[in-house]
């Protein structure tokens, strides 16, 4: 990637907080390893496809993350519209840097970014969809992650 270039996507599925590491032990052995949840392998994709041969960036990025989660079903009418009053931002769980952590993270394992410490700026939010989406197999959704990263000068 060239400096000053850009990468926007679009990753599609529900957004999950990045799990934490876990510790084995098989009789004398002990060893750790991260789970790769289907958010992981959704995002890994999702970068697969928009960057099939990443040259690892090595220079300061800044990005830029919106997160869209599910809305309950209470904050909804029988006829599908937006009940008054109901919050545009989510909060609660997932917390927003443990998003922001899953998303980094498959951008390294995905060689598109050399490590996560070249971001020197981020910007993330949690929303809610508009809608009520149901997450099924082959069923399209609004929920997701929008992605952007930039890179960026260093002097």
């Amino acid at each position: 990637m060239e400096t000053g270039t850009t990468l926007e996507l679009f990753i599609f599925g529900e957004p999950q907080g990045h799990p934490r590491p876990r510790v084995v032990r098989r009789g004398k052995i002990v060893s750790t390893y991260t789970p790769v949840t289907d958010w992981m392998k959704g995002m890994m994709e999702g970068f697969e496809k928009e960057c099939p041969d990443p040259r690892p960036i090595c220079g300061p990025v800044a990005v830029e993350m919106i997160f869209w989660m599910p809305r309950p079903k209470t904050h909804l009418k029988k006829d599908g519209g937006l009940r008054k009053g109901k919050p545009i931002y989510h909060v609660g769980k997932p917390d927003v840097d443990n998003l922001a952590k899953g998303v980094l993270d498959a951008m390294v394992r995905h060689g598109f970014l050399g490590d996560d410490s070249l971001v020197v700026y981020l910007s993330c939010s949690k929303r809610y969809c508009d809608e009520l989406v149901h997450l099924e197999e082959g069923e399209p959704s609004d929920v997701g992650c929008w992605v952007k990263v930039e890179e960026i000068e260093n002097g």
